[in-house]
């Protein structure tokens, strides 16, 4: 079945970080096969999973055994050697004192235990095996933890090589600068101790979401807004947590907006009110170049009060007010008449400006003004009222926008100011659209209000809007500039006016760090996180195209330093297709996105310089009973033989364990020695027959281990379980019995799995692994391979009186007779109860390839369309969605170079157009791998809102596999 779709909903080519591996699953251990060959799945399943024997991901592991040769000698009896296991805890601050309990062997009077050069206080020895103490102060670092044993010259000592870590507790000395502005947006540093990457900073309770750890050791971050009034900052990381109560003052900005009255004498003297914001009483006032004192201040910082100092000459001065959070100035705020001038004249008028809807009060400044006195705007007679013989009081009358003649007249006498009185639009803020918009800016915003003037300046937290354009008196657009999450107040100023509304506008931060997309319908604006997949860090530079569905809008740009970048129009409507894409990379697209968020992880496809260094192994040493009560072989070609090994990470990956060296293969009871990866892990030893000759070919160094370790036929097992391994740490005293008879067998059988003509699935298997826990798994050496859907599985062990937390984890297959077993279907299956066989269910189908053929050319389309088998009893259960994954060969892997998800039933897409600014990223010029999965997940998936946790194969509980060759 073939379902068309161009662009799937919410289609995601995703990173390859996120599909788990299924490396090392091999087939390699005996079958009970009908008929049918279940040939080396690596290459189906390894889609890039580290190997296992490294403590860290990425890092590749150490797996030379050590030097010396291994130490199988006798147990010499009790006491017990001295050896050191593991600590708890294994970190504590520099200043010491952390109760440590030291788990071991062979602990006894005479005792000593330091951590570095300096010895472990109030040493108590509870019982061989664990003793107690208090480490002692010291700098920061990792120290090794040493016992020694002496005692009338005997003397034994054990290293637990840099076990104990010490670090600086958390402590906030200061904050600089201490002082910010409500609105936020400051970038401030908080310096202390124990600062460290990872650190966790809240402000007044909001969560800091960037983070920058400078060279001296100091926290940067960039504070959101806030109210006014001091603020706690908190610090929190692995070592601990701290408060610097009031750490940090937020303050009102100053804003001046009037001045009453507006005139008043040179001789000064004059009460005057200053209103606006962040006038406080230790305010500096100044009338032009002269000081006067604040009398008294509004307690919400509105208003304050002052007496108009002595002028140096008639006419207007500026007002200004200054106070440590800032200034601020009313140009010609204050208008200076001389009281002792007699004769009629005209000083001025004061505030020189108003709105057109008048109603407003004017004073008109002079002398010889009586009650007589007349005032007009251009030939308009103003209602007015004579104060005294230098000051008038009037209502300005409506008027139009623009200047007009002030005339003022005494009987005969008359005087002008041309153009003395401005009218203008009242500036008022009504909406903002949208109201919300990403922290990296780019979004465009429609203003809607009343008095809209070319000049018009708008901030949005303080910083100025871009892009500014006046569509008329009532309309705006401008792009938003970057900031900090939170609300901001929207401000618009005029030369005459201003207008507020606050916390009109939200910034928050999109991105998603599981990936994927959320958020609400896109309208307008589509916001892009792009993180790199190796990192986890922020990627910068990366070009990002959003393309509607129609084509008719098409936006470009580059990723921030913050790896965001809102694409933004007025016409910019769902759905999208959404591509990021740099030049070292794969190529990352998500199509029909309805949402207005957007967090890609793109995955390194060119290397990222030379790897970490290896880390150290473990060894293992105890002691196997059993072998020697278990039959000899019938048969002479064969020998009994027992193999310890370890628990591995997944249930693919066994074969990627390092091998255990020749300390780790017995003929007969007695010690053995193994190397094996740093973990939390399980010790297994299994005991079976195997022939000579193999077993030769392998000591001889003619084949490896796990070559010779296929031919083992399992008759018992032994398991040594809650085993801590440390990098380079030797652990003893894992003493394993091979109580695990392996003589178990249930019937499996599969549900309606996939079935199809040649090259199809015509063979089904199942892999039977045993589920650790938390120490993995442990891949058993028996596999079923039939051409029906009922097998039994054999040589099992029973797991009564087991754990509870372990488990039968059951991978369930339909494969074809193919080079590579493509097309297949897995399901897994976890169940301890097996009494009454296991049935499997549900599969998903097996995909098998329409465009391109195999080995064909992709075309000028640039389409790919797939079909899926339906089950061998009927329709098959639809997926999830659909995994396409496309990469060309490499020397090592093969490198990523686009991946894509379709929801359940969409079979169809076309790879969709690239950005400008690409570079070499997308498709290659020779051949290309394509492999095709669709997955079902265990459990809620919700296609129109995912996670690329969502994606996590960890969640399947069923996926097929297509693959194939091609070229564009």
């Amino acid at each position: 079945m073939s379902t068309k779709h161009r662009m799937g909903r919410g289609a995601l080519w995703l990173s390859a970080l996120l599909v788990a591996s299924l490396a090392g699953c091999d087939g390699s251990a005996k079958s009970d096969a009908d008929q049918g060959t279940l040939t080396d799945l690596a290459p189906i399943f390894d889609l890039g999973a580290p190997a296992d024997a490294g403590a860290s991901d990425g890092a590749p592991a150490d797996a030379t055994p050590p030097d010396a040769a291994p130490d199988v000698g006798p147990d010499l009896g009790p006491p017990e050697p001295l050896t050191l296991n593991s600590l708890i805890p294994n970190r504590g601050p520099t200043q010491g004192g952390t109760a440590l309990r030291v788990i071991g062997t062979g602990f006894r009077e005479g005792l000593s235990i330091t951590v570095g050069r300096f010895a472990c206080t109030d040493l108590v020895i509870e019982n061989p095996n664990l003793a107690r103490c208090n480490t002692p102060p010291a700098s920061v670092g990792v120290d090794d933890v040493t016992a020694t044993w002496q005692v009338q010259g005997q003397r034994e000592q054990a290293v637990l090589g840099q076990a104990f870590t010490y670090y600086e507790p958390v402590a906030i000395a200061e904050v600089r600068p201490d002082r910010v502005p409500l609105r936020g947006g400051v970038e401030v540093f908080i310096r202390g101790t124990g600062l460290i990457e990872g650190s966790r900073v809240r402000v007044a309770g909001q969560q800091i979401n960037e983070i920058r750890v400078t060279d001296d050791g100091s926290l940067a971050v960039i504070v959101p807004p806030g109210e006014v009034g001091p603020a706690d900052v908190q610090v929190s990381n692995f070592n601990g947590q701290a408060t610097l109560e009031g750490g940090l003052l937020y303050y009102e900005e100053v804003q001046l907006d009037a001045v009453d009255p507006p005139i008043g004498p040179l001789g000064g003297g004059t009460p005057v009110t200053l209103r606006g914001a962040g006038l406080d009483r230790r305010s500096r006032v100044t009338f032009g170049m002269a000081g006067t004192e604040v009398l008294d201040a509004a307690a919400d910082r509105t208003s304050l009060t002052a007496n108009s100092p002595r002028g140096a000459a008639v006419g207007p001065v500026d007002v200004v007010v200054e106070n440590e959070n800032g200034e601020a100035t009313k140009a010609d705020g204050f208008l200076y008449f001389d009281e002792a001038a007699v004769g009629f004249g005209l000083v001025g008028i004061a505030p020189a400006s108003g709105p057109v809807e008048g109603a407003n009060a004017v004073f008109i400044a002079g002398s010889g003004f009586t009650a007589n006195t007349r005032v007009s705007f251009d030939g308009r007679a103003l209602d007015c009222e004579t104060l005294d013989a230098h000051r008038i009081r009037c209502t300005a009358l409506p008027g139009e926008v623009g200047a007009v003649d002030v005339t003022v007249s005494e009987g005969a006498d008359e005087a002008t100011l041309p153009a003395g009185y401005t009218y203008f639009q009242t500036l008022d803020l009504l909406a903002i659209t949208p109201e919300r918009g990403s922290i990296a800016g780019g979004t465009v915003v429609t203003l809607l209000g009343l008095g809209f003037v070319p000049g018009m300046e708008v901030t949005l937290g303080g910083v100025a809007l871009q892009d500014l354009q006046i569509v008329d008196e009532t309309t705006a657009v401008g792009v938003t500039p970057p900031n900090t999450p939170g609300p901001v107040d929207v401000r618009a100023f005029t030369e005459f006016s201003r207008a507020l509304i606050p916390a009109g506008y939200e910034y928050f931060d999109p991105i998603n760090r599981f990936g994927g997309v959320w958020g609400d319908p896109v309208d307008g604006a589509v916001n892009v996180t792009v993180m790199n997949a190796a990192s986890g860090q922020p990627e910068d530079e990366v070009a990002v195209l959003a393309l509607s569905a129609d084509g008719q809008v098409s936006l470009e740009g580059l990723t921030n330093a913050r790896g965001q970048l809102t694409l933004s129009h007025p016409e910019l409507r769902p759905p999208l297709t959404v591509t990021a894409a740099k030049e070292g990379f794969e190529v990352t697209s998500v199509e029909d996105v309805e949402v207005e968020n957007v967090t890609i992880y793109l995955q390194p496809n060119d290397g990222e310089g030379e790897p970490p260094p290896g880390v150290p192994g473990a060894t293992l040493r105890g002691t196997v009973s059993g072998l020697d009560l278990l039959p000899k072989p019938v048969n002479e070609r064969y020998i009994n033989v027992v193999v310890i090994e370890t628990s591995h990470s997944t249930p693919y990956n066994r074969s990627r364990l390092p091998e255990p060296g020749p300390g780790g293969l017995l003929t007969e009871d007695g010690p053995y020695e193994i190397f094996a990866r740093p973990a939390e892990l399980a010790v297994i030893a299994t005991a079976g027959e195997i022939d000579r000759e193999q077993l030769k070919a392998y000591q001889d160094g003619e084949i490896g281990y796990w070559d010779m370790r296929q031919g083992l036929n399992p008759l018992q097992m032994g398991i040594r379980r809650f085993v801590s391994a440390s990098p380079g740490q030797e652990v003893g005293g894992l003493d394993i019995d091979l109580d695990h008879p392996m003589t178990l067998q249930f019937p499996v059988d599969l549900d309606n799995p996939p079935f199809g003509p040649d090259p199809g699935p015509q063979f089904f298997a199942v892999l039977p692994r045993l589920n650790l826990g938390a120490e993995g798994y442990w891949e058993l050496d028996t596999q079923a391979v039939s051409v029906q859907p009922n097998l039994i599985v054999r040589q099992m062990p029973r797991l009564d009186g087991w754990d509870l937390d372990v488990e039968y984890y059951l991978i369930n297959l339909a494969f074809s007779a193919t080079a590579d077993n493509t097309p297949m279907s897995v399901t897994i299956e976890e169940t301890r109860d097996v009494d009454n066989g296991v049935l499997v269910t549900p599969f998903v189908g097996s995909p098998f390839f329409i465009n391109p053929q195999p080995g064909g050319q992709l075309g000028l389309e640039r389409r790919v369309t797939w079909g899926v088998h339906d089950g061998i009893d009927g329709p098959i259960v639809p997926p999830s969605a659909n995994l396409v994954t496309i990469t060309e060969p490499a020397l090592g892997p093969p490198k990523p170079l686009w991946l894509y998800v379709t929801p359940s039933l969409v079979t169809e897409f076309e790879i969709p157009p690239l950005p400008e600014g690409a570079g070499g990223a997308g498709l290659g010029q020779g051949v290309m791998f394509l492999n095709i999965t669709p997955f079902k997940v265990d459990g809620r998936f919700d296609f129109d809102e995912f996670t690329y946790d969502d994606l996590n194969q960890l969640r399947w509980k069923s996926w097929g596999v297509g693959s194939t060759t091609f070229r564009q």
